[in-house]
Formats: C-alpha cells, structure tokens, sequence
C-alpha cells in the first residue's frame, strides 16, 4: 500500500455531525426521514449546531461517495436495524469500521430497533439499543400507536444527543476533524492496531520478566528452608492442617526411633504423652484458626519400642 500523509488536526468544533445509516429498502428509508424529522425541533437550535446526514442526503458541490465518507468523521452514528440493514455486505464492512472508532472513543453508535430481527448477533448485539426496553418500533403487540413508538424513541435520542452536546461542551471529548480517505483510515487504525499489539507485548515481556525473578526467589527460599530443615540441630517436622505428617528432619526420626517413611501420614498425637495431648492440640487448633502465629509448649514425647 503506498503510504500517504494522514491529515487530522485538533480544532474547535462549530458543528456535531449526526450520520443516520439505514439500509437502501424504501420502508428504511422512509423511517429514517421520520426519524429525522421526529427530532427535528430539537436539532435546529443547538449550539454547537447539529449537522444530520444519511447516505442520501443531498449536498451542493458533493457526490454520494463523499457523503457515504463523512460517516467515519460523524460524533454519533445512528444504525436503524432491520433484517434488510443487517444483510446488506456493504452496510455490515462500513459499520465495522465505525465500531472500531467507537471503541476508541473516537464516536458515538447507537442502534435504532425498527423491526424484528436478527439484532442479537455479535456485531450489533453489544451496541447501546434505542429503545431501552428493546421492543422494535413496529412491534405492534407493544406499542398501541405506531406514533408512540416513534416519540418514544425520540425522546431517547434526543437525551443521547444531549449527552455529546453536554461534553463537548463541558471539554470531557477531544475533538478530532480526520479528512481520510478510505486507504489512509485502514493504514491509519493498521498502525494503531500494531501499536497497540506492540504495548501488549512489551508488557508480556515484563511479566515473563517478573515471573522468573519470583520463581527464582522461591527456589532460592526452598532451598534456604531445606538446609534449615534438614541441618537443623533440633528435631522437626512439616503437618498439614488436619496435624498429619508430611515430612521430618533426621534428628526428629532418631528422637522417636521411627524412619522417615514410617512417621509420615501419622499425626502428631500418636506419639505425644497422652497427659499432654489435650494441650497440644489446643495450641495447635489455635495456630490453624489464625488465632496465634506461633505456640510454644513443654511436652513429653512416646518413642518407638
């Protein structure tokens, strides 16, 4: 791809342009006037002013593709779905791109509910829905008028657009103005994407970095443990939290006169004084609970016959 110069500089917005994306069947695009002409009295008098455009819209001294363009410049994107908008490929390849722009909070979308259909899919099933309750337009068996329906959802536009009116004019957005042609805007979210796959790598790197620096510490704590452990001049032993031997050192063996292999599984009771059991495992009880982190007792031991 021959490399072009991306254009998009940050200026002050005079406008917010609205970009109502429907499918190209005549029911559609009627809704779409309506629509339009629903939140029309709001629309007029803004500041700043509201700009509404469809891929219809007729403008001096510019063609249909560059009208069909401005909808990857547009603050909000309206889809009007229908089983007709969701099987139409060129529709489907546009709305991608402005998915991805919404994801990098670089527009708003919204999807309009105008009749049942296959809505739920994962391309549109994830996008802010109008209306909220999801009852499509001409869902007849809810809305008693179709009038209602459309007021409804009206009225639920009209609160999104306040919403952007309300941040840009309180400075919550930056505001981009790109003037890119199709090729540019691929190269330019192509760049982005490997920036983005560069970072994620990176912070592998680190973790896999960190990772071996906390493995390396444990083994070297393990093995520090296992010297104290097993060169200890005082016998010990390792139980798990039910008092059960995992493992002894050799002083403690000779103590009993038990091996290794024969004190393991055992609990610790079965070789302690029996006057003295009740005690021990009292303390013990307690250093499971958290109750005390350690105990410290005299206690008479029972060595192997």
């Amino acid at each position: 791809m021959k490399k072009k110069t991306e254009v998009a500089t940050a200026i002050k917005k005079e406008k917010i342009v609205i970009y109502f994306l429907s499918s190209n069947v005549d029911q559609d695009i009627e809704d779409c006037k309506t629509l339009v002409s629903y939140i029309k009295p709001f629309t007029r008098n803004t500041k700043p002013a509201i700009e509404i455009l469809t891929d219809r819209a007729e403008i001096a001294g510019t063609n249909t593709d560059e009208i069909k363009q401005r909808l990857f410049e547009a603050d909000l994107v309206i889809a009007l779905a229908s089983k007709d908008f969701l099987d139409d490929d060129d529709i489907y390849e546009r709305l991608k791109k402005v998915i991805v722009r919404y994801n990098d909070k670089e527009t708003d979308l919204v999807g309009i509910l105008l009749r049942h259909c296959l809505w739920h899919i994962p391309l549109f099933g994830n996008l802010p829905k109008i209306p909220k309750v999801e009852h499509p337009i001409y869902d007849e068996k809810f809305w008693k008028e179709e009038e209602k329906a459309f007021t409804v959802v009206a009225e639920e536009l009209i609160k999104e657009i306040t919403q952007i009116l309300l941040d840009f004019s309180s400075g919550k957005l930056e505001i981009i103005e790109p003037t890119l042609k199709d090729e540019e805007y691929l190269e330019k979210y192509s760049r982005r994407i490997f920036k983005k796959l560069q970072e994620k790598v990176v912070q592998l790197e680190q973790e896999i970095d960190e990772r071996k620096r906390i493995e390396e510490e444990l083994r070297k704590s393990e093995a520090q443990f296992r010297a104290t452990f097993e060169e200890a001049p005082i016998g010990m032993a390792r139980l798990d939290i039910e008092g059960r031997i995992l493992e002894t050192n050799h002083i403690l063996q000779q103590m009993l006169g038990f091996t290794g292999e024969e004190l393991k599984g055992k609990v610790f009771t079965e070789f302690t004084h029996p006057d003295d059991v009740e005690l021990d495992m009292g303390q013990f009880k307690g250093l499971i609970s958290e109750k005390k982190d350690h105990y410290m007792i005299k206690k008479r031991y029972i060595r192997k016959k």
